[in-house]
């Protein structure tokens, strides 16, 4: 991989370009969600007992040396160059030729929803491109180095899974790509091929292996157990009752993508006509490599397998955690439905050995490659126009929760007998009629973590209290769960009306009491 190359150059800094045109927003803007408000100034969230035992480590060293401050602006630009870095591995490890294909392509992986997702997060936004950079690292290595790539390609595996295991599938889904290329190409054997892809899944197998005993022993070490949080201590136990209904899900997800809205990343239409064309237009491509080169029988059983398999790899995310909510941030392995088609019409024109007429082969090469650049970058458009928006929607988001937060601690201090020595217990949630973000309204705009529901606004989260701290100064002592629950049976505070209403906020038992509904 010669970095001096052109279409690396013209790959790299197109995915700076883009990168920066979708998430400047966030780099230059405090956007809080649940979590991010929660790890400022410092922290990387929950390490081993979610399973992220690299994430541990780094948090160690974050204590050790002071380096981990949530600042977006830095953490951001390393997310963008790491991504960047990463396109580049995969225009490489595919031996993309097409300098336009390969822009348009970093155009749709830098501004993907996944990205923007993650941008919220950003007190750990370094560490998920991180682990992003190392699913794509592990194919490179493992299919430009061979053997010797074994264990590299396990190793990067291993420490991507340690840090966000809802990468595996882009590592998957890549493979899969890479021997579908093989397939049409039709410069491998049928056993070349079948020994590659065994080759293949024996690295994730591996992967996952050396992931998983790492994460034991990490476990071990600190006492403690894998964390019940959306289901993260059953991930990957699937019974045989239950597979072929996952499997069903997972496939018809992806081939219901023009449809449905799926996690964000087909929530317009221009984008879901825009994957049909695609789709299309991969078929077609797929069909003439296949009769241009007089496939045989079993390669052509063997491309069809493949493009069965594609989806399973590009949605492996439901099969790997059947038990807890899926949201956009975990679906990044769907991003490699735009790679087919460039993978596709990139072969076309490198196949010089096709028995067809050279001219009659240039004309579809332009004619399909010039409607796939287009179409891809109307979809790069498309995406950075929904990531501007959504980070707008965090903003004011932010600001609403910000001042219901800032009166609401105004209107405790003017209660009558308040002190700064008296515990808080917040009874119920927020169920304030005339507290409204219009930014809930729109079915564009609700990426996973953006924190934009109607059915839970910021102010119910568990970081509730970061906010006094961070935006106002104040860090109330909060009663436990335990007290609550004896509050919400108490007379007293059963006749309480719900805030915002007068009386909602009382002195009671040496005990500010905010009853926010019944």
């Amino acid at each position: 991989m010669k970095l001096t190359e052109k279409r690396f150059k013209y790959t790299f800094f197109t995915s700076i370009f883009v990168g920066l045109a979708a998430h400047l927003f966030a780099l230059t803007n405090v956007l809080q969600n649940y979590d991010n408000i929660s790890q400022t100034p410092v922290g990387v969230g929950t390490g081993v007992t979610s399973g992220r035992w690299v994430i541990e480590l780094l948090s160690q060293l974050h204590i050790k040396y002071g380096v981990n401050y949530n600042i977006p602006m830095v953490n951001g630009l390393i997310a963008i160059f790491l991504l960047s870095v990463s396109v580049c591995l995969i225009i490489d490890v595919l031996n993309i030729q097409s300098v336009p294909l390969c822009c348009v392509f970093a155009g749709i992986f830098i501004s993907f929803p996944v990205v923007t997702s993650s941008m919220f997060f950003m007190y750990v936004v370094e560490y998920n491109s991180l682990a992003a950079f190392l699913a794509v690292l592990a194919v490179w290595v493992a299919r430009k180095y061979h053997w010797i790539g074994l264990v590299g390609g396990t190793l990067c595996l291993a420490v991507s899974l340690g840090i966000y295991q809802a990468y595996l599938p882009m590592t998957a889904s890549l493979f899969v790509i890479l021997l579908l290329k093989e397939v049409l190409s039709g410069k491998s054997r049928l056993l070349t091929v079948l020994c590659r892809g065994v080759l293949d899944l024996f690295t994730m197998i591996l992967g996952f292996a050396a992931y998983y005993g790492c994460m034991k022993w990490n476990l071990a070490k600190h006492g403690a157990e894998l964390s019940d949080y959306q289901g993260i201590n059953n991930m990957g136990n699937i019974s045989l009752r239950s597979l072929p209904g996952l499997l069903k899900r997972a496939v018809g997800d992806i081939v219901k993508m023009p449809f449905i809205d799926y996690y964000g990343i087909s929530s317009t239409v221009v984008v879901r006509i825009a994957i049909v064309i695609l789709a299309i237009i991969s078929f077609v491509g797929i069909v003439y490599l296949l009769w241009a080169k007089k496939a045989r029988v079993s390669l052509i059983l063997e491309c069809i397998l493949l493009c069965m398999i594609f989806p399973l790899a590009v949605n492996g995310i439901t099969i790997m955690c059947s038990e807890s909510e899926i949201y956009t941030m975990m679906v990044y392995g769907s991003v490699f439905i735009f790679l087919v088609p460039v993978m596709v019409m990139d072969l076309i024109v490198q196949n010089a050995d096709v028995k067809i007429n050279k001219l009659s082969r240039r004309k579809l090469y332009l004619y399909g490659r010039n409607s796939v650049a287009a179409l891809l970058i109307l979809v790069t458009v498309q995406y950075v126009w929904l990531s501007n928006g959504n980070y707008m929607a965090m903003y004011y988001n932010t600001e609403q929760t910000k001042a219901y937060l800032s009166s609401m601690l105004t209107q405790v201090r003017m209660t009558e007998g308040f002190n700064t020595s008296l515990s808080w217990a917040f009874i119920g949630k927020v169920s304030d009629e005339t507290f409204h973000n219009q930014w809930k309204d729109s079915n564009k705009f609700h990426y996973g973590g953006n924190g934009v529901t109607e059915e839970k606004p910021l102010v119910n989260y568990y970081s509730r209290k970061s906010w006094f701290w961070h935006y106002m100064g104040y860090v109330p002592n909060l009663v436990d769960n335990d007290q609550v629950k004896e509050l919400r049976k108490d007379p007293y505070v059963k006749n309480m009306p719900c805030y915002p209403d007068y009386g909602s906020i009382a002195i009671y038992k040496d005990t500010v009491i905010i009853k926010l509904s019944d």
